[in-house]
């Protein structure tokens, strides 16, 4: 299928640029840009009209940004390297800024009227809820210390990991909490590194170096463990497709699981295990973060290639070189469109779905 660029968006005069992912909201593309050199961060989250790519408005901040999350009423929530939180309507007017840390920080999820971030790198200590309404703090948990991103079930938990300590003494633990209070549900401590969690059921899938690991969401009890080889890492959030569950190490290797219970032993007792239902490897690195559109699952080498990837079986259906690419930021679909951030640009590509 052929395609070609319908239009493509960047920050005039602005150097040593970075992006997040592109995020879709009705006709408008939000596109976080950070810049500067040295001491002089900036950050800027750029309106695009979907169809013109013309800018629509800008809100500009003295730190970097991370990308926005949306609310089910058409609000934008986006969390600053600064320790900022701020909240803008569609047309790019600031409603709030909070700003309870003086650290940087993850980017957020929301459910209901409650605002979710936590806190990293040094100094970081908290999870905390504000209220979407006016930003105040409604609970803040101490989670010891740098924390990697946030995953919910949409109902009433909170799960992440945190890492404390110092650099030969690490403790890392996997925090559930509950919504309303900050409580904590269960937590369990982790010999080695995990990161970003997705919660399917009352399972939660997570990457680590060597292996990726399965708990129980009720009880934070470790069901199943999965080797890859050592000295990889998944530390990429899993992706749920309609067969099983896709996980990409940094190296290039993407492999799906789904998992299985089986009654093992003199007593019969049931066990979960994972079973892999198929790998790929791509030889070499996987950059910015794989979108699943229907079947397809798309992601971005280091060779600047977008790879796209049937989810049931593991079969590569193209490889298409990326025009200029340097480094990729991340994706985001429209119709049967690509919106891709890499290099300096955020681009609108047709006819890639």
């Amino acid at each position: 299928m052929s395609s070609k660029t319908k239009w493509k968006y960047g920050l005039k005069g602005a150097g040593s640029v970075t992006q997040r992912c592109p995020v879709v909201i009705g006709e408008t593309a939000l596109v976080t840009f950070n810049h500067g050199q040295g001491s002089n961060f900036q950050g800027t989250l750029s309106a695009i009209d979907i169809e013109t790519g013309e800018e629509q408005w800008r809100f500009d901040t003295d730190h970097f940004l991370n990308e926005p999350t949306l609310s089910n009423d058409g609000n934008i929530f986006i969390t600053c390297f600064d320790g900022s939180v701020y909240k803008l309507g569609l047309d790019g007017e600031l409603q709030w800024k909070s700003q309870p840390s003086e650290c940087n920080l993850w980017a957020g999820t929301i459910i209901e009227d409650k605002f979710f971030y936590a806190e990293i790198a040094g100094r970081s200590r908290y999870t905390r809820a504000l209220n979407a309404n006016d930003g105040s703090i409604l609970w803040e948990y101490e989670n010891g210390g740098h924390s990697y991103a946030l995953a919910t079930d949409l109902l009433e938990r909170i799960v992440h990991c945190s890492v404390s300590g110092g650099f030969d003494e690490k403790t890392i633990i996997l925090h559930c909490l509950n919504k309303d209070t900050g409580e904590a549900v269960w937590k369990t401590q982790y010999a080695q590194y995990i990161f970003q969690p997705l919660i399917m059921g009352n399972h939660i899938y997570i990457g680590s170096r060597g292996h990726v690991a399965l708990f129980c969401l009720n009880t934070g009890g470790l069901l199943a463990t999965y080797q890859i080889e050592d000295g990889i890492a998944v530390t990429a959030r899993p992706i749920k497709t309609e067969s099983g569950v896709v996980f990409i190490t940094e190296q290039g290797r993407i492999f799906c699981l789904n998992i299985v219970e089986a009654k093992k032993g003199i007593l019969r007792q049931r066990t979960t295990e994972f079973k892999q239902l198929w790998s790929l490897d791509l030889t070499c690195e996987v950059k910015a973060r794989a979108v699943l559109t229907g079947s397809q699952l798309l992601v971005i080498s280091e060779a600047g290639n977008l790879v796209k990837i049937n989810s049931e079986n593991g079969e590569i259906l193209s490889q298409d070189k990326l025009t200029g690419f340097k480094e990729g930021h991340g994706m985001a679909t429209y119709e049967n469109d690509l919106l891709i951030s890499v290099s300096k640009d955020c681009a609108r590509l047709s006819n890639q779905i």
